[in-house]
């Protein structure tokens, strides 16, 4: 899998995202630096490649640009505009491990109402052109 890392902001007083390939699992790991509560934190990533450790069984086939924020209260959170999906954890990991069970949520509701509804059939297409689901070995 191929991710991204787009610092924000760039003053080298900001906390910093790394964005890591996990030796161990094919997948990958997000590290993120400290963050003060009273400040809120932005970071910018894509996802391509399997998503093996993450979301076994899934490919996202085009770039996804997702965002890392650590809200006030110092939660994390991963969201994206294409398809307004987000998740939340305690960790960056646990934010984007929430926000991939999201999508793949999102995929199957959206894959069963494409059955009798034209919209999500456009819909359907849609997360077609950026997740797969791989055939089970």
């Amino acid at each position: 899998m191929r991710v991204t890392a787009i610092p924000y902001p760039t003053d080298e007083s900001a906390p910093r995202l790394r964005v890591l390939p996990a030796a161990d699992a094919g997948g990958m790991r997000v590290a993120a630096g400290q963050s003060s509560a009273s400040r809120s934190f932005e970071q910018a990533f894509s996802l391509v490649g399997p998503l093996t450790g993450l979301a076994p069984g899934w490919l996202a086939h085009r770039d996804l640009p997702l965002k890392l924020r650590r809200d006030l209260g110092g939660s994390w959170i991963v969201a994206e505009d294409v398809f307004l999906v987000y998740g939340v954890g305690e960790t960056p990991e646990e934010a984007l491990r929430d926000y991939l069970a999201s999508l793949v949520e999102y995929y199957h509701l959206v894959e069963t109402g494409a059955q009798q509804d034209e919209h999500d059939k456009r819909e359907l297409d849609r997360l077609r052109g950026y997740l797969e689901q791989l055939p089970l070995p």
